[in-house]
């Protein structure tokens, strides 16, 4: 559908009109290009009390009070926590370079003993990961993801 005809399809619903033309329905699933199709969604497993839950920073810098927080309290509302190797890492003001937080969100996903993926805060950084996650392994390694800010991006 080119301008005009969105144009004028917007007018004729706008007055109740009827457009004499073509059909503007959408078509089935099963008839669109393969590119366009969306894939099913994926839900990861239920998390579990004691599950081992995988702490991250893939935006900004966490200091060790913070990484100290975040495991206390994750460990009072009872799951165990394994560290990214990567989390104390500094670049500028982002929790190391992108290819350290990409390790760890890639390396978390990876690590099957890992039952869910826990953000130690977000940060603009998030963003500059988005281009290089490789999403297949994410898709096939589904695990809750929790964060804020940047990390719903």
């Amino acid at each position: 559908m080119n301008k005009r005809e969105f144009g004028t399809l917007l007018t004729a619903i706008s007055l109740g009109a009827i457009v004499p033309g073509p059909s503007y329905a959408i078509a089935p699933a099963d008839t669109q290009p393969r590119s366009r199709r969306r894939l099913p969604v994926i839900k990861p497993p239920r998390l579990r009390e004691r599950a081992l839950v995988g702490l991250i920073a893939p935006g900004g810098i966490v200091d060790d009070d913070d990484i100290h927080t975040c495991v206390k309290n994750l460990e009072s509302i009872g799951f165990n926590v394994k560290p990214g190797k990567n989390i104390r890492a500094t670049r500028g003001g982002y929790a190391g370079s992108v290819a350290q937080r990409l390790d760890d969100l890639h390396g978390t996903f990876l690590d099957s003993e890992v039952k869910a993926i826990w953000t130690a805060r977000g940060g603009s950084g998030c963003t500059a990961l988005l281009p290089l996650i490789r999403y297949p392994l994410i898709r096939a390694h589904p695990k809750i993801l929790i964060g804020y800010s940047d990390i719903t991006a």
